[in-house]
């Protein structure tokens, strides 16, 4: 049994979520508050702890930002924010935080979206409960700093490849990923980087950019059509348009979804394989489901070079599985390896090209 502390202002959003919650057998409510300071309140005084807070963002007394911070210090759960989504950046602030998701909060007296809202949140709350979170704080450095050095140092003596493309694929857990992986890398990092991070309906790319774009040292933008690959810098595709290549031309494909998904990273991916071949490089990050698993082996075919997340740094080993059940995933590594690996992977290349 799922076990959820329910924390939002609003007593008709409470209770629309309650409902929907309680229609699964396996989910059951154990407690609801209406501000972080209640929330808060709840897990100090009650002996029952919840699996998994569903929490809004803007409530009174203490909001979903100082609620995110102050649990996952000290008494770290599972937090999903369900809240009404528009252009407000600070939805990436409260990943930075220590949220694993967010997704769309049904308007009030909209009954009729719970069928198409609930099925995602019930999914979402059933699949972070079991994700172990641990104590997250701000200003935690990493002991990895000098040695990133060290290799940033080398790179910028060095000459590159200059054909090599970087597909990324990443869904529940991918911002927060995508963030530490791309502040591992240089500014003079030798490729362009395409990435497809599947989000939910509402969230706006331009937000988790900006966020990105103040703490990495590439450039970063979104894709798009007809735009030519730069070397280093990092391209997000849209929402709701697959991104793809033909040469290092950027083409946005507006056809049906594959596998549910749109962006699909198994058309990034076959792109890359199809005009990239051996200079192709496919990462698997986070996720839900298996976007990516059957790119990811045309990539392999093409003797292009294959990653996937290992499953003690994903918050969600589902995409990631699925790649390496298909036998074609060349590196299963940690995190912080994959930026490593990548920048000595590159060095190798270029002293062998030049050699």
């Amino acid at each position: 049994m799922v076990k959820v502390l329910v924390v939002d202002d609003s007593a008709v959003a409470r209770e629309m979520i309650t409902t929907i919650l309680n229609t699964d057998s396996e989910i059951e409510v154990i407690g609801k508050a209406i501000n972080g300071k209640e929330a808060i309140d709840f897990l100090d005084s009650n002996p029952e702890r919840p699996d998994i807070i569903t929490c809004d963002l803007q409530m009174p007394i203490m909001n979903g930002f100082d609620t995110i911070e102050h649990i996952m210090a000290y008494n770290p759960i599972p937090i999903l924010i369900v809240t009404v989504l528009n252009k407000d950046d600070n939805f990436m602030k409260a990943l930075k935080l220590g949220a694993l998701d967010i997704i769309q909060k049904p308007a009030p007296n909209s009954w009729e979206d719970i069928p198409k809202i609930g099925i995602e949140l019930i999914e979402k709350v059933k699949l972070l409960s079991r994700v172990n979170v641990v104590v997250h704080l701000d200003g935690k450095k990493k002991a990895v700093k000098k040695e990133k050095q060290k290799k940033t140092d080398i790179i910028e003596k060095k000459l590159f490849q200059p054909d090599w493309v970087v597909g990324i694929a990443s869904s529940t857990g991918g911002p927060t990923t995508l963030l530490r992986l791309f502040k591992m890398l240089p500014k003079t990092f030798p490729a362009p980087i395409l990435v497809v991070q599947h989000m939910s309906e509402g969230f706006f790319i331009k937000g988790l950019i900006e966020w990105f774009r103040n703490s990495i040292k590439l450039p970063i933008e979104q894709a798009k059509d007809g735009g030519v690959l730069k070397n280093g810098t990092i391209y997000i595709s849209p929402i709701d348009v697959h991104l793809k290549l033909k040469g290092r031309t950027i083409i946005l494909d507006d056809s049906p979804p594959v596998k549910n998904q749109k962006p699909s990273a198994d058309i990034l991916f076959n792109s890359l394989a199809e005009y990239h071949k051996k200079s192709s490089i496919g990462i698997v990050l986070t996720g839900i489901g298996d976007d990516g698993s059957d790119g990811i082996r045309k990539i392999k075919e093409n003797r292009g070079l294959t990653i996937a997340q290992d499953e003690d740094t994903s918050t969600v080993f589902g995409m990631p599985k699925a790649a390496i059940n298909t036998g074609c995933v060349d590196r299963v590594l940690p995190l912080e390896d994959i930026g490593h690996f990548l920048i000595e992977f590159l060095i190798d290349e270029s002293n062998n090209s030049n050699s």
